[in-house]
């Protein structure tokens, strides 16, 4: 089941490249934020593929950082930047969104690792044991649940947002099903492995993309527009 993990590994870091290819050109935030949402989920995966054959520190918190703390709430944040462009607010949700990941990452770096030797199990899920393994503190889990909510409320709210504005309706769906794909285990986190759950960990990137793909697009009109006006 790790190829699993490794397929889902490799697609995402490659989807986070050209989400980036495309943001630098363009200058878009929102598809840089898009990129970094891909790039914390391959990191994840990366971090559950060394925990799948030993217990490793440095990989426990990077994927609770990564994984368990960041990744919803960036992908939210790059479809409110996609959707809703421009607005003070959300412009200062976003500075808010990267102080809380830097915080994040002091927090987890002082975040002290259980004994856990002795009964950490590298063929159970990392969902199911992360909770135990690092001695969380309070500050630490709060910011955790606040900021996977924020990324969860942001891509269902846009999302539904698309379908009443009657915007390409079925990538909305998409976003949906990704969104909860990728929520549903820190909510109930399996304990033991299977190839259906590792499908869907694979299959939650690959929604997410389908679903945000027309933000890749978006300019591209305006361009053969401007094209146009200068050969006439």
């Amino acid at each position: 089941m790790a190829y699993l993990l490794l397929l889902a590994l490799v697609y995402s870091f490659a989807i986070a490249l050209l989400f980036f290819q495309f943001a630098i050109p363009k200058k878009s935030t929102a598809l840089a934020t898009f990129g970094v949402g891909f790039a914390l989920l391959a990191i994840g995966y990366a971090a559950q593929i060394v925990l799948g054959f030993e217990l490793n520190e440095g990989a426990a918190r990077f994927f609770y950082l990564a994984r368990w703390m960041l990744a919803i709430a960036w992908f939210g944040h790059g479809l409110l930047l996609s959707v809703v462009p421009d607005h003070k607010l959300i412009t200062w949700a976003g500075r808010g969104l990267v102080l809380a990941s830097f915080f994040g990452l002091g927090l987890v770096a002082l975040t002290q690792i259980t004994n856990a030797e002795d009964w950490f199990q590298p063929a159970s899920t990392i969902y199911s044991q992360i909770g135990d393994l690092l001695a969380t503190n309070r500050p630490t889990r709060w910011l955790a649940i606040l900021l996977n909510l924020y990324g969860f409320v942001a891509l269902v709210g846009m999302a539904i947002y698309m379908l009443l504005q009657r915007q390409t309706g079925s990538r909305a769906f998409l976003i949906i099903l990704g969104a909860i794909l990728m929520a549903n285990p820190l909510v109930w986190s399996p304990s033991v492995e299977s190839p259906a759950f590792y499908a869907l960990e694979l299959i939650a990137p690959i929604l997410l993309f389908l679903g945000t793909l027309k933000f890749l697009q978006v300019d591209r009109p305006r361009q053969k527009t401007k094209r146009r006006r200068a050969a006439a």
